[in-house]
C-alpha cells in the first residue's frame, strides 16, 4: 500500500506520518552542524538517528531506549552503520 493510500485509510496516524518531516525541519542545518553531538532519549525505532547521521556525520550520537525489545532492535539496526 502506497504512502498516500495508507494515510487516507488511517487518518488517526496523521501525526506519525508527519514525524520524519517535522524532525528534519526542526533539526535541519540550522540547529545541527556537521560536527554536532546528538542524544535521543526515548528513541523508539530510531527515525531521528538517521537524520542525526545525515546532518552531523562527524558527531557522536547516543540513542537511549528504555523498552528492552526496542533497544535490542536499535542496537542491531545501528551496529551495521558503525
Amino acid at each position: 500500500m502506497s504512502g498516500i493510500f495508507r494515510r487516507i485509510r488511517h487518518p488517526e496516524l496523521r501525526e506519525i506520518y508527519l514525524e520524519q518531516e517535522r524532525t528534519e525541519q526542526g533539526i535541519g542545518g540550522e540547529v545541527i552542524k556537521p560536527d554536532s553531538n546528538c542524544i535521543d532519549i526515548g528513541s523508539h525505532i530510531g527515525s531521528s538517528e538517521f537524520a542525526y547521521y545525515d546532518y552531523a556525520p562527524q558527531g557522536k550520537h547516543i540513542a537511549f531506549e528504555p523498552v528492552p525489545e526496542k533497544a535490542l532492535w536499535l542496537r542491531r539496526k545501528f551496529l551495521k552503520w558503525m
